[in-house]
């Protein structure tokens, strides 16, 4: 019985290592997500902590 045996690729490797571009592309959409939350957080501070007096 022959065992098919897969190349080892960055898929199914524990080992693997990213490269660059997938290291700058993860570092942008954290970077995005990241001003994204700043921005709903600020909102949202800002809207429930005024002051409603009249």
């Amino acid at each position: 019985m022959e065992v098919m045996m897969g190349l080892a690729t960055k898929h199914n490797d524990s080992n693997a290592k990213l490269g660059w571009g997938e290291r700058l592309g993860y570092g942008t959409g954290q970077l995005g997500m990241n001003a994204i939350n700043g921005v709903i957080g600020s909102f949202l501070t800002i809207y429930f902590s005024k002051n409603n007096d009249g």
